[in-house]
């Protein structure tokens, strides 16, 4: 099953999705791509850059989804 969350407005026309993949782990697409990964540690959200899980590479630690999915969105456009 997958749950889609609220989408996340970005600062250009990319359209930005985060999917539960897992109950620890969030898939973040920009514009139907896979761009990254949110792993959920307790209370760390670990952001992954990369579109295959084995291969991403962490880019920040936070305490919530929202801006781990960020960190993730930011990272893949620039």
């Amino acid at each position: 099953m997958t749950i889609t969350a609220p989408q996340i407005t970005t600062s250009t026309t990319a359209r930005a999705t985060v999917r539960s993949i897992a109950p620890e782990r969030l898939r973040v697409e920009l514009d139907g791509e896979v761009v990254g990964f949110v792993d959920i540690v307790g209370q760390v959200h670990v952001a992954l850059l990369g579109n295959m899980y084995p291969y991403a590479v962490e880019i920040a630690q936070t305490l919530d989804a929202d801006s781990a999915a960020h960190s993730v969105i930011a990272a893949a456009q620039s």
